[in-house]
């Protein structure tokens, strides 16, 4: 098994990058192997809508997404995560996601399927305030034909290292890597 980490956060070692590599973690302590990409340090354009994967394989614009693209391929688990910036997931993130497009209709169905964790962090107190819009984001990754198997949401972790106080956030994390692995964790 191989789950694979995708931090949004243009902090590398932020609240959002230790919620997702708790995740990992506890893949990791079921056997599974793990890798993190960090979208911030990654050369991502956005979409250019040339409809070039509509009739071609793959995507038109060659840079870092064609790692991630075989990144996803090879994995069974997928955790993403952004910190929620203005109400939406970061601008990194949002990128990433226009360019899951390509991915998309084309009959393709080694993406299909693929259990996905979202991990989203958060400065607002209420887990509850974005909830519309983590639903939204859900919704889309299931349409593309992900699975989506568990939302963690950490509120409370707008400053560097705040996520270390959100103790019950980083033991679920830690529970639904190790879950997702051994019984295919459904929330």
């Amino acid at each position: 098994m191989k789950a694979l980490g995708i931090n949004g956060s243009p902090r590398i070692n932020g609240n959002t990058a230790r919620l997702i590599g708790k995740v990992l973690e506890g893949c990791s302590s079921a056997s599974a192997e793990t890798e993190m990409f960090h979208l911030n340090s990654m050369d991502i354009a956005g979409c250019q809508a040339c409809m070039y994967c509509r009739t071609n394989d793959g995507c038109a614009t060659k840079d870092d997404m064609g790692k991630l693209y075989a990144a996803i391929k090879e994995a069974d688990v997928i955790v993403l995560g952004s910190p929620i910036y203005i109400f939406q997931m970061s601008g990194q993130t949002k990128i990433f996601m226009d360019r899951l497009f390509a991915l998309y209709g084309k009959g393709d169905k080694t993406y299909e399927g693929k259990k996905l964790v979202l991990a989203f962090t958060q400065g607002a107190e209420s887990e509850d305030i974005f909830s519309d819009y983590i639903k939204h984001t859900e919704a889309a990754l299931n349409y593309i034909g992900f699975d989506v198997r568990n939302v963690l949401i950490a509120p409370n972790t707008g400053a560097p290292d705040d996520i270390e106080k959100a103790t019950d956030i980083m033991d679920k994390a830690l529970q639904t890597g190790k879950e997702i692995i051994e019984k295919g964790f459904k929330k």
